[in-house]
């Protein structure tokens, strides 16, 4: 779990299972803000705090020429200093000890007007309950805004919705690979009593974005509230000795 949350040593996990194909292309992985080759960097790409959650953590740059280099640099050293600790008092356990780094990929939506679906599949010992499509959220200021649908594994919209999105409440279109997106859901959350596998659907790719084992730091607001008890039901822990 430790490994799995950190968002650059993720990679070795996805490539150590024969998925290495899902990765979005990386730029470079940095420790230290100054040791940043900016001159090396394409136009576009988004940086990405490895240890970031909750929609935080993440700058989308679609012009490296209109960028405020000094005001970037000051952000990334916040991520730096403050975030290992910070989520580990929030009670995220597994940040503890991690070492804090800068990720740069390839950016994977054209331009501000553009969308990328995201894909987050809730899995329980290795088997998709639900998923949660999220759209129409990428280049907001407040992810919010986008909209949300809960959807079993057949990707039937569910009666349920997450109160924090606007809610999506016509039968969105399932993608072609649907079904190969399940299986590699299921695959990279088999060591786990849960995960939650995200991925995206670029132009029929499928690539991979996290794994995350506390979904929104815990506190989601379904509706109805007798769908928290569902996935609670699903949360089969192992036996142990005590």
């Amino acid at each position: 779990m430790r490994l799995c949350t950190d968002k650059a040593a993720v990679r070795d996990y996805i490539k150590s299972v024969g998925m290495g194909y899902l990765l979005n292309e990386c730029y470079g992985i940095y420790d230290c803000v100054d040791d940043i080759d900016w001159e090396s960097l394409p136009q576009k790409f988004v940086i990405k705090h490895n240890l970031s959650g909750e929609g935080l953590g993440t700058i989308l740059v679609f012009d490296k020429n209109s960028l405020d280099l000094e005001k970037t640099k000051e952000t990334l050293r916040s991520w730096i200093d403050e975030c290992p600790l910070k989520r580990a008092r929030a009670g995220l356990w597994i940040f503890e000890n991690r070492k804090a780094q800068i990720l740069f990929e390839k950016l994977l939506i054209e331009d501000e007007n553009d969308d990328l679906p995201d894909y987050k599949f809730f899995c329980f010992n290795g088997r998709v309950f639900c998923s949660y499509l999220i759209r129409n959220s990428t280049t907001k200021a407040n992810r919010h805004d986008g909209e949300l649908g809960i959807l079993d594994r057949d990707f039937h919209l569910l009666p349920a919705y997450d109160a924090d999105f606007h809610a999506i409440t016509e039968q969105p279109e399932k993608p072609k690979n649907y079904e190969k997106m399940v299986e590699i859901a299921e695959k990279l959350s088999e060591p786990f009593p849960h995960v939650r596998v995200d991925l995206y659907n670029s132009n029929g790719t499928i690539i991979f974005g996290e794994l995350t084992f506390f979904s929104n730091t815990g506190p989601n607001k379904h509706v109805p509230e007798s769908f928290e008890y569902e996935l609670g039901r699903q949360f089969i822990l192992p036996n142990r000795n005590h």
